[in-house]
């Protein structure tokens, strides 16, 4: 699923917790409800917009589709461009969130998923 993905890479120490950090935020925060707790609820509930969104794009449905499908707000799609800038600024690697906005750019296929685990392995 792309959301647990997306997720995974905002523990501290990983590439949007890094981010997160250089950005002001205290790694605690992140651990928190207002991270970890967020992300529980994104990956385990039905009702997450994120976690449909991310599903219908794994099924292969379109970008549009699954935005359309989902019918409301899908805050991870919107925060992607920011997130990718506040990095080259801040020069710190967010290889996930770059994987995923290569999925929602159509550069690659979401069955490219094996190349993601990879990734998060190192051996990418």
């Amino acid at each position: 699923r792309l959301t647990f993905y997306f997720d995974h890479d905002r523990s501290p120490g990983t590439g949007s917790g890094n981010l997160a950090v250089a950005g002001g935020a205290a790694p605690e925060t992140l651990m928190g409800l207002g991270g970890l707790g967020d992300l529980i609820t994104t990956i385990g509930s039905p009702y997450s917009r994120n976690r449909k969104f991310g599903q219908l794009i794994g099924s292969g449905i379109s970008v549009e589709k699954a935005l359309q499908q989902v019918g409301m707000v899908v805050e991870g799609v919107n925060a992607i461009e920011g997130a990718l800038e506040l990095a080259q600024e801040k020069q710190v690697s967010i290889p996930v969130i770059n994987f995923i906005n290569n999925i929602i750019k159509k550069r690659i296929s979401p069955t490219k998923m094996k190349g993601l685990v990879q990734l998060l392995k190192g051996t990418y």
